[in-house]
């Protein structure tokens, strides 16, 4: 039986590993992100943990608020957590493919494109950002 505490914590990777490569967590990856989070015992605010608790229900909305933490707190403990994920992603070979660069026909317009959607996020975020 989990405490609520691992049920949040494994919430928290399932719902950052869908952001961050839009698939599904393996129970490593999962359980990795678990046993970091014990270790590196991460503080949130209590504004953070409604913000946190808001974008868990609510995950199409955490590219806006990262964005936006990015600008305005980037020492967020939210933002700690998403990088934990990340590199818990990143350094595991399942997932080496979203991660590696990929030959592409124009690359600049990729690259356009990229930050055409940060730039839309995180002004979005921005907004969002004191009502949450």
């Amino acid at each position: 039986m989990q405490t609520a505490d691992e049920a949040q914590l494994r919430r928290e990777a399932t719902v950052f590993t869908q952001y961050i490569i839009g698939e599904e967590a393996d129970e490593q990856s999962i359980e990795l992100y678990t046993k970091s989070q014990e270790k590196l015992n991460i503080k949130l605010t209590t504004k953070e943990t409604k913000r946190l608790g808001f974008m868990l229900k609510h995950s199409s909305i955490i590219a806006m608020i990262d964005g936006a933490l990015a600008l305005h707190n980037a020492e967020s403990g939210i933002r700690k957590k998403i990088y934990t994920m990340f590199a818990i992603l990143e350094s595991n070979p399942k997932y080496a493919k979203y991660f590696l660069s990929k030959e592409n026909r124009n690359p600049i317009l990729q690259i356009i494109g990229y930050g055409i959607r940060a730039v839309f996020n995180t002004l979005i975020g921005l907004i969002l950002l004191p009502w949450i």
